[in-house]
């Protein structure tokens, strides 16, 4: 399961083949200090901690809250659920 974050407007970043607008964020395998798991998206280059819930869902909302709090100001966005 990850999380799939659509922009209503195209982004330019630090990528190759121009403006994006969607981007997928996954819990990475890389150990990080108990109680929290570090999700990213390599494509969006962009990684950040949250706490470790007792499911992957219930981790993948504190990333979706997190996101969320941070960028929805700032870009109009959707953030999904999608199954793998």
């Amino acid at each position: 399961m990850r999380l799939k974050v659509t922009m209503k407007e195209p982004v330019g970043g630090y990528w190759d083949g121009g403006k994006k607008s969607e981007f997928y964020f996954e819990i990475e395998p890389f150990p990080f200090a108990e109680g929290f798991t570090k999700i990213g998206s390599w494509a969006a280059n962009h990684f950040f901690h949250v706490k470790t819930g007792k499911t992957e869902k219930l981790t993948l909302s504190y990333a979706k809250k997190h996101l969320w709090a941070r960028y929805h100001k700032l870009v109009q966005l959707s953030i999904e659920y999608v199954e793998d």
